[in-house]
């Protein structure tokens, strides 16, 4: 009997410790400034995101991009072809609509320069703000350094929604 209830007496814990635990996933828009070697252009992309938020402070988050379209320069075209990401997310909670967040993890990104496939990995940060529109949905806008290494540097800007389930 003493073990069953202290299951029960733990369980009931462990709810409400996640209690707090919110799932959330969006889409966005991406405007890209792309730059690999002498190839600089603007690419467009379209991100799927999805998360967990632990609290009001700290959240965990997904990301999977595709390119649309593609750019050139100097007769050199680019494509984004895809990337993803695994970011920590700290929220700045105000209080009010607006709700302004710092992230950082790692992207991995493939894009084609010139008809050559090319990979870049490591280390994204970057901020934006959600605005509540009701209690579940919000829009965003956001600004993420996605990869900048010796060959690459990529510069994200994107608008989305994002729902709380």
């Amino acid at each position: 009997m003493r073990r069953i209830l202290c299951g029960l007496m733990a369980a009931g814990a462990c709810s409400l410790a996640l209690a707090d635990m919110t799932p959330y996933a969006g889409i966005q828009y991406a405007y890209t400034d792309f730059k690999r070697g002498d190839v600089s252009t603007s690419l467009d992309s379209i991100v799927v995101r999805g998360g967990m938020r632990f609290d009001e402070l700290f959240s965990a988050e997904a990301r999977i991009s595709t390119g649309i379209g593609s750019g050139s320069d100097g007769g050199v075209k680019a494509e984004n072809r895809y990337n993803y990401g695994a970011y920590g997310v700290v929220t700045l909670p105000l209080g009010n609509e607006y709700t302004p967040y710092a992230m950082g993890g790692y992207t991995y990104a493939r894009s084609e320069v010139g008809g050559e496939r090319q990979r870049d990995d490591g280390v994204s940060y970057g901020a934006g703000v959600d605005w509540a529109l009701d209690d579940l949905m919000s829009l965003n806008v956001e600004v993420l350094r996605s990869v900048r290494n010796d060959f690459t540097k990529q510069t994200v800007v994107g608008l989305g929604v994002k729902y709380r389930f």
